[in-house]
């Protein structure tokens, strides 16, 4: 991936008409963008059957996934999953995994203290 911006436009934005219906139900989508073999595998074992590149994460799936983050040492992964907003995206891509927010008033935004640069010294 070249840059946040390419997976807003070319990820995200292109895929809105699949993103949408997700929110609507109230469940977190999941976008497979240009992924790793591992990502696929990553993928297929959330729900996805390959088809749209966005699909949603359904509670009992979102749940398990939390406790697997949590397992893993990743507590706010794990409660970005289970809190009660609208509009996320857990998006899998070859570099790695981000949670993405929207809201009209905002726009997009990468949920904060989830990325890489936030544990850097």
């Amino acid at each position: 991936m070249d840059s946040l911006e390419d997976l807003l436009e070319h990820g995200i934005k292109e895929h809105v008409d699949q993103l949408v219906p997700i929110f609507a139900r109230g469940d977190v989508a999941v976008l497979v963008y240009r992924p790793t073999p591992e990502g696929e595998r990553t993928a297929l074992a959330l729900g996805w059957d390959r088809k749209p590149l966005a699909f949603a994460l359904e509670a009992e799936a979102r749940e398990i996934c939390a406790r697997q983050f949590e397992f893993c040492g990743d507590s706010v992964t794990a409660g970005w999953l289970r809190r009660p907003r609208a509009s996320r995206i857990l998006v899998l891509t070859a570099e790695a995994t981000f949670l993405v927010n929207y809201s009209r008033e905002t726009g997009y935004s990468i949920e904060t203290r989830s990325t890489d640069a936030d544990y850097e010294d």
